[in-house]
């Protein structure tokens, strides 16, 4: 039961001195005299009243809230008859709650002087432990800077507004935000401008939550100048096991400019997430999905979408498989060429048909030439004479002619077909001779770079020496004598203007010596001429000439060129059985039909496919010829063997290069940070039935 000193009702006692530390003693029996005691507690009691004279006698003024008028009245000589006895003031109520207020202090600094001078000084000052990133850290001064100064630099600390960024500059110690590194979401103002104004076009269609609105009215902090501490969204002390990247949606909105009551109700649509360009690969999730993989079954086509798409390290995106889980059960024959129509390979070095009986009518002297090749000149064979500038024109010219048929053509016309005709065999011969090397040189000259030794072996497919010997034994059998003859500047007919015999007979007895070509040309006489004569000259006629009629002649009859590689068959030999060469060839690599050589892509990702693509697609750069066009054209077909271009998209450079995506597209989680944090793999024990699409649409 409370026990008051005195009624605080002015109509029940006039005795109101609440500013005052002492109360009468009679206060409790509700008879406090009206003097009360000293500042100091001491009584001044002495009488009820102090009576009036009024003439010559004494008059009682005792108030009438003491009881008025006594009846004993004054006495004569003036003194009042009613005396208060004296008391024993007690402090008052305000009195002792100030003490109790000032031991208490006393007491709570003592101890704080106690405990912050103590050992333990940091583990009671500390608000709660440290996440488990920062669990290593003892010193409370490593991160906040008022700490550093000691208790001295405590109290105004407790007293003033927190320096958010003093302490937020210590956090840089360890983590590396960038030059901006507290703005918000540690992004640049210019990228933060750009993103406020598409989100704020996009627009809202919720209205903020009402906590929201509420704090709209008090405002809301601004960072744009001074930057945010990190401590605005990311708190410590809450645990060791705190997300401290975690924030509710109604923190998150505090500074963002458009604001929604849910990811459901008026947050702006995910256009575009993550890529702002299209994919890498080319891929119609609806069309497969609806017709595609209900035509392959159960047993080809993925159940689910983790079936092909997997995490990228950092979980934020999802990466496609390689091609061998995800692709290959419906799209591997189809590389390879299982349901395409024509050869499976592409014609890679050819015989071009031409009409040889318009050429033997005009005189044209080309040596011997397939009468019945219907092949046009190949892109690859263009390339390939691309590095000679002498014949630039006369290609330009021969690609508007039809070869079979040169009646209409002009003597112009037929003169570019027989220079072109020589330079495809001086090609051969180079290959022959060279190998891969004999390719190195146009193919540079042609895209104005050296081509390195790897790319020139994956340009050259590693085409066999064999298959090279046996297309031209084939095709051009005297290739050698007549090159010899026609650097001479010797008419070399086509046979069957002039009597064969005779033709073999003047190839064998051709002088050996010619006559230069051109500087750099094999048939130039220089030093490394293979038909200078001189010493190493393949014609020489030392040993290891190739025309010596020794072992090793390639004319000589002996397994040689002239020969087509075979030797007489022996009559009582099993003959061969016959085969299809494309069918040989199932597993993809080289192989000879009729008038061309054929490279039949080997499974996905083709090195020759890849190599030639890369190198045509380079070519586009400056001003481009028709053929690297043409050739470019040949191998983007999506038909084209391997189809290559049917999945993979082709990006176009300011200089007119173009680049083949041949990897799905991957984020740098460096140079593309984004202001949103999203882990797929958290995510997945979320979803319901429709799984993927639960959060994404097709």
């Amino acid at each position: 039961m409370t026990d008051l000193l005195q009624t605080f009702d002015h109509r029940s006692s006039p005795y109101e001195r609440p500013n005052q530390n002492w109360v009468c003693g009679h206060a409790r029996d509700g008879k406090p005299c009206r003097t009360g005691p000293d500042r100091s507690g001491h009584c001044r009691a002495s009488f009820e009243c102090e009576p009036l004279r009024e003439g010559d006698r004494w008059v009682c003024i005792r108030p009438a809230a003491a009881g008025g008028k006594c009846a004993q009245g004054p006495l004569p000589d003036g003194t009042c008859a009613r005396a208060v006895p004296k008391c024993v003031p007690r402090r008052s109520q305000r009195a002792r709650r100030g003490r109790s207020v000032l031991w208490a202090v006393a007491v709570t600094l003592g101890l704080l002087v106690v405990v912050l001078l103590g050992p333990w000084m940091a583990a009671f000052v500390s608000p709660g432990p440290l996440a488990l990133h920062h669990g290593e850290i003892a010193d409370c001064g490593t991160c906040h800077d008022s700490f550093a100064r000691g208790p001295a630099g405590w109290i105004p600390a407790a007293f003033s507004p927190a320096d958010g960024l003093a302490d937020s500059r210590k956090c840089l110690t360890c983590h590396e935000m960038g030059r901006d590194a507290f703005g918000p979401h540690s992004l640049p103002g210019e990228m933060l401008a750009t993103l406020t104004q598409d989100v704020t076009s996009a627009g809202a269609a919720g209205r903020p939550p009402l906590a929201l609105r509420a704090a709209a009215l008090f405002g809301t902090q601004n960072g744009e100048s001074t930057g945010f501490a990190c401590a605005t969204c990311h708190s410590e002390h809450q645990g060791r096991n705190v997300d401290q990247t975690a924030m509710d949606n109604a923190r998150c909105q505090s500074c963002h400019s458009v604001q929604f009551e849910s990811f459901a109700e008026g947050h702006p649509p995910f256009d575009g997430y993550p890529f702002v360009r299209r994919t890498s690969i080319f891929f119609d999730h609806a069309s497969h999905i609806s017709r595609h993989f209900e035509k392959a079954g159960k047993e080809k086509a993925p159940a689910t979408c983790t079936d092909c798409h997997i995490p990228a390290q950092d979980q934020r995106m999802m990466l496609v498989e390689g091609f061998e889980k995800s692709c290959a059960a419906c799209h591997l024959e189809q590389i390879e060429g299982a349901s395409q129509t024509g050869p499976k390979g592409l014609a890679f070095l050819v015989a071009p048909g031409l009409d040889l009986f318009e050429l033997r009518a005009r005189g044209i002297g080309i040596g011997a030439w397939p009468e019945l090749s219907e092949e046009k000149i190949s892109p690859f064979i263009q390339a390939l004479l691309a590095g000679d500038a002498s014949l630039s024109a006369d290609l330009d010219t021969v690609a508007s002619l039809d070869l079979l048929d040169l009646t209409e053509a002009s003597d112009e016309d037929v003169a570019a077909v027989e220079r072109v005709a020589w330079g495809i065999k001086v090609l051969y011969a180079d290959l022959l001779v060279s190998g891969a090397e004999g390719m190195q040189g146009p193919l540079s000259q042609g895209l104005g770079r050296e081509i390195d030794k790897v790319s020139m072996s994956r340009l050259s497919g590693s085409i066999p020496f064999e298959v090279i010997r046996a297309a031209q034994a084939a095709w051009f059998p005297n290739l050698f004598h007549e090159l010899q003859r026609h650097a001479r500047g010797e008419k070399v007919p086509i046979p069957g203007e002039e009597d064969d015999s005779e033709a073999d007979e003047a190839a064998a007895s051709a002088d050996v010596s010619g006559d230069a070509a051109s500087d750099d040309d094999i048939l130039s006489e220089e030093d490394d001429d293979i038909l200078s004569g001189e010493e190493g000259d393949i014609l020489s006629g030392e040993e290891g000439d190739i025309l010596s009629e020794g072992e090793d002649d390639i004319l000589s009859g002996d397994e040689d060129l002239a020969s087509n590689g075979e030797r007489e068959p022996d009559a009582e030999a099993e003959p061969m059985a016959q085969f299809d060469p494309e069918a040989w060839a199932t597993l993809g690599g080289w192989y000879r039909r009729d008038f061309a050589i054929y490279y039949k892509p080997i499974g996905h990702a083709d090195d020759f496919l890849k190599a030639w693509l890369d190198h045509a697609g380079r070519s586009q750069a400056g001003s481009v010829e028709r053929r690297q066009l043409d050739l470019f054209a040949m191998l983007a077909d999506p038909d084209s063997p391997g189809r290559c271009i049917k999945c993979h998209s082709i990006d176009r450079e300011q200089d007119g290069q173009l680049n083949i995506n041949w990897l799905p597209a991957r984020s740098d989680p460096v140079e593309q940070r984004s202001a949103t944090i999203f882990s797929h793999t958290t995510h997945f024990s979320l979803l319901n039935e429709k799984g993927c699409s639960t959060c994404h649409s097709l």
